[in-house]
């Protein structure tokens, strides 16, 4: 996922020089078109059955109307999605102000694949390091210790684009080690969500999560258009930091009330109960 995330916004790049603006649009339409088929041929998805994605998840269909009616009465569930409501906010900003930055601060729009790709590339090479290794910390405060750095880089980002450090060799490598957190903060949401929904409702989760992902999204986006305008660049990434910040106040107080079962992260979701 990250990967794609290094290679499409330099697509985008080398897509944007010979000047025609309807080519990327054409492109990106070929792509999900040849994907999308290409993913329907697979033998995995031809075969793919209720049955087997239930037994997959834990389901056990002699336990289905025990626990919660649904996922968000789950304990913990609720505090999950907003985590990444309010976190999802910081990225739609994040994804306009540096969209902004490479169109007003370094002279053209050809700069922002480069941008995408720095903080990209960081949370690819965060995600394989959390992916490669069982770690042994609790995750829940991983979590928010994640979002502090994240919103405090971010914090970074906007006070050197308000004094004018605008060149792309300081603000590649901050924009690397800001993607650093990225990933691995949003493996331990979703596999936290996971732990904490009943198993029969781990597609109900993960809808209601990537609804808030992309909720998210949407306003902060909307958010650093105005921002932009009025204030500049650098009110725009802090807008984004403080997005980051409250989200990582939310998982702070949730883990601070208690209130969650006991999970074990290397276990099966069906065996995280206790």
């Amino acid at each position: 996922m990250e990967l794609a995330f290094v290679c499409g916004p330099l697509l985008l790049s080398a897509l944007l020089l010979p000047r025609v603006p309807l080519l990327p649009l054409l492109v990106t339409a070929a792509l999900l078109a040849v994907g999308g088929l290409g993913y329907c041929r697979t033998e995995a998805a031809r075969r793919a059955r209720p049955a087997v994605q239930e037994a997959a998840s834990g389901h056990n269909p002699r336990t289905t109307g025990i626990g919660p009616p649904t996922a968000l009465a789950s304990t913990g569930v609720v505090a999950v999605l907003a985590v990444m409501l309010m976190l999802s906010v910081g990225f739609g900003q994040l994804d306009t102000s540096l969209a902004a930055t490479s169109d007003l601060a370094l002279g053209g729009s050809e700069q922002v694949g480069i941008l995408f790709a720095a903080i990209a590339g960081g949370s690819t090479l965060g995600g394989l390091a959390f992916g490669a290794r069982s770690w042994r910390f609790d995750e829940r405060r991983a979590v928010t210790v994640l979002l502090c750095l994240f919103g405090l880089f971010l914090a970074l980002l906007g006070w050197l684009l308000s004094v004018g450090a605008v060149g792309l060799l300081i603000l590649v490598p901050v924009l690397f080690l800001t993607g650093l957190t990225i990933a691995p903060t949003l493996i331990m949401q979703q596999g936290l969500l996971d732990h904490l929904a009943p198993p029969h409702r781990l597609n109900e989760a993960q809808a209601f999560l990537s609804a808030s992902n992309t909720t998210g999204a949407a306003v902060g986006t909307a958010i650093a258009g105005i921002v932009i305008d009025i204030a500049g660049l650098g009110w725009s990434f802090g807008g984004a930091a403080v997005g980051v910040l409250c989200a990582a106040g939310v998982a702070a107080a949730y883990r601070r009330a208690g209130r969650s079962p006991t999970v074990v992260f290397d276990q099966p979701a069906g065996a995280a109960y206790r």
